[in-house]
């Protein structure tokens, strides 16, 4: 008496092994492009956090001259900001102003008699997909 596999066994072995494989890749696949995003994510708020940051140290520094810098910006009230220093003018980034070659760092300003309105949004493309994370805040000179 024979004591092996057949045929038919081996290739329906073969056959559940190979989709096992299959799915197994698909979800590592799945779970690093995930981890990439929310790495990417990280990074983007340090970056909005940051520029916020700084505006906040320009404001308490000389609320005069802050409202006279961000006054420059309101007919076109986006702003790039590839560092922390005042663009010379508004607008879009182009690719050279990206941060790290991969986030777009925005400002938009609002403003009244009393505050400014600052909405930062960085944003990045991954994979086809654009991310962005916005961070809101208003300055006051009664902070």
């Amino acid at each position: 008496m024979n004591k092996g596999f057949t045929l038919i066994e081996v290739l329906i072995f073969a056959t559940i092994m190979a989709v096992f494989f299959v799915v197994a890749a698909a979800v590592i696949t799945l779970s690093i492009r995930q981890m990439s995003a929310a790495e990417h994510k990280i990074i983007a708020t340090r970056h909005a956090e940051a520029l916020s940051e700084w505006l906040k140290g320009e404001k308490e520094a000389d609320w005069n001259n802050f409202l006279s810098k961000v006054g420059n910006y309101l007919p076109k009230s986006t702003v790039c900001f590839n560092n922390f220093s005042w663009p010379a003018q508004s607008g879009i980034c182009l690719a050279g102003d990206y941060l790290e070659r991969l986030y777009k760092r925005q400002a938009k300003f609002s403003y009244s008699p009393d505050a400014v309105t600052v909405e930062v949004t960085v944003s990045w493309r991954e994979g086809g997909i654009s991310y962005t994370v916005p961070v809101k805040t208003t300055y006051s000179i009664w902070e």
